[in-house]
């Protein structure tokens, strides 16, 4: 009887995981469907992952682009259990690795983390960083951080909200972190 619940339950986390997975790289597909191909980091910074964390503490997260300005019209507003959620999921993204099938057909190349920043500079071509999409509200709403390195000198970090919306994920925020 031991064993038979200790399967059941492994079957149980190991779905719910595999799920969690599936949606992450649709999610990712789509939003990167009219880039590809790329070439992406195998991991997400700490660093993003504190961005991400100090825009995720607040109330309510609206769409700015630049010097601040606020679209207030399209605005998410997170419970104090979301919050707590969200925060605990990016904690648990200290040294996931993504897949090297992440994208259909292969259509991408892999940097190693490893001394990232003395590669970004030597790279002529644009690096795209990301987290691994977190979902709420019974799977209808997504976030995530991306990074968009071109250069030593060039590039951008945001904030994605996706809501779903007829079984297709759409641009709902962005919150715009960093540009350079």
């Amino acid at each position: 009887m031991k064993y038979l619940v200790m399967f059941y339950c492994l079957f149980f986390v190991t779905s719910s995981y595999s799920q969690s997975i599936k949606n992450s790289i649709t999610v990712l597909q789509e939003f990167f469907a009219d880039k590809l191909p790329i070439t992406y980091s195998d991991t997400v910074h700490q660093y993003d992952l504190k961005y991400l964390k100090s825009a995720l503490i607040k109330d309510t997260l609206n769409s700015n682009f630049f010097f601040g300005k606020k679209d207030n019209s399209k605005q998410l507003i997170l419970t104090k259990d979301e919050k707590k959620y969200l925060l605990g999921k990016i904690d648990e993204q200290q040294g996931f690795i993504w897949p090297h099938s992440l994208f259909k057909g292969d259509q991408k190349s892999l940097v190693e983390q490893k001394n990232s920043t003395s590669k970004f500079k030597n790279f002529f071509q644009s690096i795209y960083s990301f987290s691994k999409p977190i979902f709420i509200r019974n799977d209808t709403i997504c976030i995530f951080y991306y990074g968009y390195y071109c250069g030593g000198e060039c590039g951008k970090g945001s904030i994605e909200i996706y809501h779903k919306i007829n079984e297709k994920w759409t641009t709902w925020i962005s919150i715009i972190q960093w540009i350079s």
